[in-house]
């Protein structure tokens, strides 16, 4: 691993090839995969087959997505440029980066495509970039570098359409992309929100996030709302001992004309207690609950860095950690996590099929045990289903009830935060500088109405999974009939099959409520489940972090579209004496004007209505998968060619030692 850097400026830096053991490994895995016959007989028990591993496989096989962020004109582009020691993203004086930029090396270029750079129109799913039919259909242009520059950037002196660009891939054979994906995002700027919102793609999952911000004005004269939202997205490594080690704000243009004094105990020191103020209370709260890992201000304040690309004091510090975490810390978590999954698949997948062989091996040698199993399963089957769609009803009711109550939750806090008097004592209560007050309060006031609404949805949450937790345990149960042993494990996988059902969907905001009650690694099973149901292998529509974070579904729009709108309004306040009140009160009536309750009210439907949906379907696809399994026990029990119900046998214990023998080390 090593840091390249020149004379007088920084070139590039080079890690080598981290991950190459991992991705021998997983390909050993992919062959172990294809050695085995798959095919399942129609008349055999479900089985667990190879789409978890697969899965895998695709997620484990996959690069971490380095992502930049921040305004306009802050040097994104330049920090990229550096890091990749070349000139590949277009720079300027003017706005340039205009469309969502990835970087990848070019031994990841799709055979299909003989070009260098695609420009994708709006619409485009950035988890597709490898489908050669969906980057046909929304293709406007490929070609080499210039095809960028001419499509993905902001020239005025162009003829160029290129209102419709939104994705540009870009293949480069350069040494950083070996160890990662670049993300070069569009600015933020209050008169754009459309590049705003596509600089937030949900669908463009982030594992390491750069914010960087020019040193002049650090983090004072630019919105820090999508900072909260990126905070919430950006995924925790418990593989990594520093909590925010995937997160770096970065202080650019810091020349030597300013001192490192400056540098130090104004410009990062003022930036860091700003940033502290805006998400210590509220992101990192919420980041610290899901990773059981305080995050103290210390914490924050070391992930601050400042650059400047003619300087190697102003770089060296950023460049060493990004390639630390790039070329050790990242390839080791990574593959920690690839070989926990495996274990997993490996445990689990086994205990279904010694379950599935006992219940073969039982009808071979006491049928009649295996008939009276059935005929209690039988008899319970109309309570079962009264059951069933008794607890089905109170899901759904459930859902209803919990979507009003955060709603009327929700409305209720913003009244009380949002009058002018609150709003005025909030001022006070937070700010000191009237200036610093006119660029961040309005920022902060919707920062902890996003916060607040991501503590309120979580115990509603928790309510309906409950509910949802019963249901697949009445199913699992029912499958075991009678007095089961303690431990014992189900030929049913009740909760596969309704979890599965839910992944199917992709719905985002339902799926992120659940992960949670699957354990640790519950984001992983339904990514694994929905690799079975339909095309999407591993983390994609989302990714992991947006699966595993219970606002992910209405952190993104929301918190963004308020952001835009409140900095516009307030943006034009004049402020004398008595600057607090009015403040509060341009603040309060650009809410209203703009209708804050309101925006939030529609992110908080939508994601009910999704959560919804994606229960009601899961419900039937675990009695559908329930009859299915219940029509093959029927089957196993009269069958009379006893030589079937051995081969059956044979087949189910070839695939459970299959299991067993996955060694992750």
């Amino acid at each position: 691993m090593a840091t390249t850097m020149g004379n007088s400026q920084t070139a590039g830096i080079d890690v080598g090839r981290p991950f190459v053991g991992l991705h021998r490994d997983l390909e050993l895995l992919h062959n172990y995969i294809k050695s085995f016959d798959w095919e399942t007989p129609e008349d055999s028990l479900a089985m667990p087959g190879p789409q978890a591993l697969e899965a895998i496989c695709e997620q484990g096989g996959r690069k971490p997505r380095l992502a930049f962020f921040g305004n306009y004109d802050v040097g994104k582009s330049t920090l990229v440029n550096t890091i990749l020691g070349t000139a590949a993203v277009q720079t300027a004086f003017q706005p340039a980066t205009r469309v969502l930029t990835f970087l990848r090396h070019t031994s990841e270029r799709p055979s299909w495509l003989s070009d260098s750079v695609l420009i994708l129109r709006h619409g485009f799913d950035p988890e597709d970039w490898a489908d050669e039919g969906k980057c046909n259909s929304y293709r406007i242009a490929a070609g080499g570098l210039d095809v960028l520059r001419d499509h993905g950037t902001y020239q005025h002196d162009k003829e160029v359409d290129d209102s419709e660009a939104a994705v540009a891939l870009v293949f480069l054979d350069n040494p950083v992309l070996e160890s990662c994906t670049i993300i070069d995002t569009p600015g933020f700027d209050s008169d754009n929100e459309a590049d705003s919102n596509l600089a937030l793609d949900q669908r463009a999952q982030v594992d390491i996030a750069v914010w960087a911000d020019a040193s002049m004005g650090f983090l004072s004269k630019s919105s820090l709302l999508p900072f909260g939202m990126i905070l919430r997205r950006l995924p925790w490594f418990r593989e990594i001992d520093a909590p925010l080690a995937n997160l770096y704000v970065v202080a650019t243009h810091a020349h030597d004309g300013i001192t490192e004094e400056q540098l130090e105990s104004e410009i990062l020191a003022n930036a860091r207690m700003r940033l502290w103020r805006h998400v210590g209370g509220t992101a990192l709260v919420e980041r610290t609950q899901d990773s059981g890992v305080k995050i103290e201000k210390t914490d924050l304040d070391r992930r601050f860095f400042p650059f400047y690309r003619e300087s190697v004091t102003r770089s060296r510090g950023l460049l060493e950690d990004l390639a630390n975490l790039l070329g050790l810390e990242l390839p080791q978590a990574w593959t920690r996590r690839a070989k926990e999954q495996i274990e997993y698949v490996r445990d689990s997948g086994g205990a279904q099929l010694e379950a599935i062989v006992r219940t073969y091996q039982q009808t071979i040698d006491n049928r009649a045990e295996v008939e009276n199993k059935l005929s209690i399963m039988r008899e319970d089957e109309p309570r079962r289903q009264e059951r069933a769609a008794r607890l089905v009803s109170r899901i759904e009711a459930a859902i209803i009830e919990e979507r009003d109550a955060s709603i009327a939750s929700m409305r209720r806090f913003v009244a009380m935060r949002t009058s002018e008097e609150a709003l005025e004592a909030f001022i006070r209560s937070k700010f000191e500088d009237k200036k610093d007050a006119k660029g961040s309060a309005a920022d902060l006031v919707l920062e902890e109405l996003q916060h607040n609404l991501s503590v309120d949805l979580q115990p509603r949450a928790a309510k309906v999974s409950g509910i949802v937790a019963e249901l697949v345990d009445d199913y699992e149960q029912a499958s075991l009939a009678g007095q089961p042993k303690i431990g014992e494990v189900s030929a049913f996988n009740a909760k596969g099959a309704f979890f599965g059902g839910m992944a199917g969907l992709g719905a985002v905001g339902a799926l992120s409520l659940w992960a949670g009650t699957l354990g640790n690694l519950g984001a992983y099973i339904l990514v694994a489940k929905a690799a079975s149901i339909s095309a999407s292998l591993g983390f994609a529509a989302g990714g992991s972090a947006a699966w595993t974070t219970a606002v992910a579904a209405i952190g993104g729009p929301v918190t963004i579209a308020v952001g835009i709108i409140a900095l516009g309004v307030v943006g034009g306040i004049i402020l004398a004496r008595g600057w607090q009140k009015q403040l509060a009160k341009g603040i309060a009536k650009s809410f209203q004007k703009n209708d804050i309750a309101g925006k939030f009210q529609t992110g908080i439907e939508d994601f009910w209505k999704d959560t919804r949906v994606a229960c009601m379907a899961a419900s039937s696809s675990v009695e559908q998968e329930w009859q299915e399994f219940r029509d093959h026990l029927q089957q196993i029990v009269e069958e009379n060619d006893v030589s079937r119900i051995q081969e059956l046998l044979e087949l189910a214990r070839k695939r459970w030692d299959w299991f067993l023998g996955l060694h992750p080390d």
